[in-house]
């Protein structure tokens, strides 16, 4: 507020601003703080995903104490996945002895640059 206009207040009228401006003060830093915890959560179960989609997979979920602090309840019925050994086999080759891709068909026109 001006200067001006806070001289013609009177004294009452100064504390009930003081008092509505202490009060909604209050509500914003109440706000902030809500605001902030949100984050911290919603961060701390982003991190979390990004783990689980993107870190090591043979650190599967064996910590079961970093979920429940996002406030992640864990799936009790998921059975680990087992690991299924594969035989070698050997590529069948593309038909072409160099193994690059195959030419271009001769009816197509050519174009030589220099």
């Amino acid at each position: 507020m001006d200067a001006a206009l806070l001289k013609q207040k009177s004294k009452e009228e100064l504390i009930e601003l003081a008092v509505s401006l202490d009060i909604e003060l209050q509500n914003r830093n109440k706000k902030i703080v809500e605001q902030e915890l949100t984050i911290e959560q919603l961060l701390e179960r982003l991190n979390l995903f990004r783990n689980e989609k993107f870190g090591n997979k043979s650190e599967k979920s064996k910590d079961l104490a970093i979920i429940d602090e996002a406030g992640i309840i864990p799936d009790e019925n998921v059975e680990e996945a087992e690991d299924i050994i594969v035989s070698a086999h050997t590529r069948k080759r593309n038909g072409n002895n160099n193994g690059g891709r195959k030419p271009l068909p001769e009816n197509l026109p050519r174009e030589i640059r220099t």
